[in-house]
């Protein structure tokens, strides 16, 4: 089936796709289950259903001690629904927990986890007063495993720089980066910006040399790689590659 608007993980050698849309813009459908891609077999198989009433599309997601969790996001397509749930399911025991909800509601961004603590930052609410791409969000918040509860970094400090959605993020060397995004202008973001969570204050980077969103990053072998996207608001799909040392960065603190 068409799937889209998901952040992607990695499980036990699988791609694990959670919290998608299918169907077209702006009323897309959020998909009722989790899927999986077995790359050794070039298969997919349907994984565990999303209970009804938690399914959303454009949700942050990611995965903890063999548990995968689906963070905010909306439940009608660009129009409407924005949602701040954050929900728990457990590979070993087939269950679904609901946790507390985000102090805020967003779409169109990826979670990432550093160590203990969950971060939200960039997104939007796709659709506020019939504006898809205006409503950018720029606080951050912080889950602590540890404690059980939300924080939202202090402002203007801790906000992210530059607001955007379409963001793709990644965690390197304790830091949560930030990369392109979208926003009402015509041309997707060249930003990338990271936040050093202890001193809770944003730093910026070398720009992308071509701007994009809708993609996601990934590590590998001491280098980060960014496939596809697209390079203009709401499409100009590309299939370019982009690539960087991990050593090209020297991080402020």
């Amino acid at each position: 089936m068409e799937l889209h608007h998901f952040q992607a993980l990695e499980w036990e050698g699988k791609v694990v796709v959670a919290g998608a849309f299918t169907g077209r813009y702006p009323g897309e459908t959020p998909v009722e289950h989790t899927y999986f891609y077995h790359p050794e077999r070039d298969e997919w198989s349907r994984g565990p259903e999303i209970p009804a009433d938690r399914r959303r599309g454009s949700a942050g997601a990611f995965l903890r001690e063999g548990k995968l969790y689906l963070v905010s996001g909306l439940t009608d397509g660009h129009r409407s629904g924005w949602v701040a749930w954050f929900d728990e399911y457990d590979f070993a025991t087939g269950k679904w927990q609901q946790l507390p909800d985000a102090p805020r509601c967003r779409d169109h961004f990826q979670a990432v986890l550093v160590e203990d603590e969950l971060v939200l930052a960039g997104g939007r609410r796709s659709g506020v007063n019939g504006n898809t791409f205006a409503a950018v969000v720029k606080e951050v918040d912080v889950f602590d495993f540890n404690s059980g509860k939300w924080r939202t970094l202090p402002s203007p400090e801790g906000d992210l720089p530059t607001p955007r959605a379409g963001t793709s993020a990644l965690e390197m060397n304790g830091k949560v980066v930030v990369i392109g995004g979208e926003t009402s202008r015509k041309e997707a973001y060249r930003e990338v910006e990271y936040l050093n969570l202890e001193s809770e204050r944003w730093f910026s980077w070398e720009p992308l040399p071509q701007g994009r969103h809708a993609t996601q990053p990934i590590l590998f072998d001491d280098t980060i790689y960014l496939q596809a996207g697209s390079v203009a608001r709401g499409g100009k799909e590309t299939d370019s590659l982009i690539s960087c040392p991990v050593f090209l960065w020297d991080f402020a603190e």
